[in-house]
């Protein structure tokens, strides 16, 4: 079993104010909703409260000694029509969160909710002057229906809430029953009961000299008749590239972090985050090379253990499936105890590419999470592997006379007769598609989505059952940016129809242009894509034929 190497000591100075409010992750009540609409695990120290505008299917509130300092909220809407994830996004947007009072918007990524894609947003507004909230949304559709399930709080809250919120989501299921068409568009100030949100005296305040970095945006919240500490505006320019010195990966570094000497072997680089009073947390991009063929499941379940085995005080948090660059990721988070009374926040994301795992891993004091995990989250949302295999997404390609030859919008791909003698099947352990493939193929990697495979002549195959067919539309929309477009076409694949897309690309390292394939299958979750050496494109048309025709789709 691979066992990775960690040696997370943070060599920074420590001068915060600890927190006097703590909430138990974890602790809680499964809530149903009275329609039989959905259940979720109601966290610790949110209370059912009586919903105050017809948008809201369940509302809840946090309440500390002085009063409510937040609200959890979940609303549904019936679709008219029938919508992608991100299209629901887009129009929430535009005229639901547009519409907040000194709305700022934050972080968008993929995730998902009850097996379905959905999309995490995070973003600030300010009900009334120098009074910030702090939100965070997920959304995701189900049948006709659009869920939003939201967190508004004040920013001192968000830290402490959070992870209990995301337990929440995680824990989020659809059950069956008639469905109330409601509109999950940002309300008015409630005219009954509104939330009186009171900082606690002894909770720190952020320093004022730190901007926040927003978090994504989401749907309504109450105005909070009290004020508190404002905080300054998120910054989401500033922004710089940072490229790896040995050219394997780059992103997008946000303001306020500065380069640091690694202090391990394991760090491809480090990054530390500082005050006036000195560093308040770090961010490593760590890589490990894999000795033998594992899941991203295997590896999350590897750096789990690690960390409890070093570091005693370790208490796991929520994990979520998401994607990197592309391919499959998880997203932890987690706390520790540098010392008596001092916590840390911390948030990993964890991907494979060819045979190297790849850590971005963001460890903050407590109090000041909330402000660097947005610009953490916007920094591996921009990450790229470069020089990756050649099955992973290419980098942008340069500009070249394209060497794979166009291809019909109207016609099928010309090929030769099929070389059905030179095929194997490739079964999914889990019954669920089976494809031709090459003689001679292997195995590069499995998920728990599909397979990536090596053939004989240096193409490689992606072959994935996916979340729907939204996360499918999401793959190909990573793709299209950054390689050029020859055309499409169809083949009649048993009783189903194949649609098949032809680009192109140069990786930038080794300055081969590559052929890539994308084939969906209307309908399904299912999802091939086959990159293949353009100058080989050609002799590999038979088998890449073969192999669409005679899938097999659950």
């Amino acid at each position: 079993m691979m066992r990775i190497k960690c040696k997370f000591i943070i060599g920074i100075v420590l001068i915060v104010l600890m927190l006097s409010v703590g909430i138990a992750y974890g602790q809680g009540n499964e809530y149903t909703d009275p329609q039989g609409r959905f259940s979720f695990n109601l966290p610790t120290g949110w209370k059912a409260a009586v919903p105050y505008d017809s948008a809201q299917a369940a509302y809840f509130v946090y309440a500390v000694q002085q009063g409510n300092v937040g609200e959890l909220i979940i609303m549904i809407e019936e679709l008219p029509f029938s919508a992608s994830i991100d299209q629901y996004a887009a129009a929430s947007e535009e005229n639901g969160f547009k519409q907040l009072p000194g709305y700022i918007p934050g972080t968008q990524l993929p995730a998902t909710v009850f097996g379905l894609p959905a999309i995490k947003k995070n973003f600030t507004f300010s009900p009334q002057t120098e009074l910030t909230l702090q939100s965070e949304a997920f959304i995701f559709i189900s049948g006709n229906f659009a869920y939003t399930i939201l967190l508004d709080i004040l920013p001192d809250y968000f830290a402490q809430t959070e992870p209990g919120f995301s337990q929440a989501v995680a824990s989020f299921k659809v059950q069956g029953g008639a469905l109330v068409a409601v509109q999950p568009a940002p309300q008015p100030t409630p005219t009954t009961q509104p939330v009186p949100i009171i900082p606690t005296p002894t909770q720190p305040t952020p320093v004022p000299s730190i901007p926040v970095i927003p978090a994504q945006p989401a749907p309504p919240t109450p105005a909070p008749t009290i004020a508190t500490t404002p905080i300054q505006p998120p910054v989401t320019s500033g922004m710089n590239i940072y490229t790896d010195p040995q050219s394997r990966f780059s992103f997008n570094l946000p303001a306020g972090w500065k380069t640091a000497v690694p202090y391990d072997s394991i760090q491809a680089a480090y990054f530390n985050y500082s005050i006036k009073q000195g560093n308040i947390g770090e961010f490593s991009v760590l890589i490990a090379e894999l000795s033998s063929i594992i899941s991203i499941d295997q590896f999350a379940e590897e750096f789990n253990d690690t960390f409890k085995q070093q570091i005693p005080s370790y208490i796991p948090g929520t994990q979520l499936p998401t994607t990197i660059f592309g391919l499959p990721a998880i997203k932890k988070n987690f706390s520790f105890n540098r010392q008596t009374g001092v916590t840390l926040q911390a948030e990993a994301y964890m991907f494979i590419c060819g045979n190297s795992a790849y850590t971005m891993l963001l460890i903050a004091l407590s109090d000041y999470f909330a402000q660097v995990e947005p610009g953490f989250s916007q920094a591996v949302a921009s990450f790229k592997v470069q020089g990756g295999a050649p099955v992973a997404v290419q980098p942008a390609p340069q500009p070249v006379v394209p060497v794979v030859p166009p291809v019909s919008t109207t016609s099928v791909i010309p090929v030769q007769s099929p070389a059905t003698a030179g095929m194997n099947i490739y079964a999914d352990p889990q019954g669920r598609f089976s494809i031709p493939i090459p003689t001679g193929s292997t195995t590069a990697q499995t998920t728990e989505m599909g397979v990536i495979l090596n053939t004989p002549d240096g193409a490689g195959i992606v072959a994935m059952y996916t979340q729907g067919e939204q996360y499918v539309q999401g793959m190909v929309a990573q793709i299209k940016p950054n390689h050029q477009f020859h055309g499409q076409s169809q083949l009649q694949a048993g009783n189903k129809q194949a649609l098949v897309e032809l680009y192109s690309a140069v990786n930038s390292q080794n300055n081969i242009n590559y052929a890539t394939v994308v084939v969906t299958y209307p309908g399904t979750p299912f999802v091939i894509i086959v990159t293949v050496p353009a100058d080989k494109y050609n002799q590999a048309q038979p088998w890449i034929q073969e192999m669409i025709k005679g899938i097999s789709i659950r």
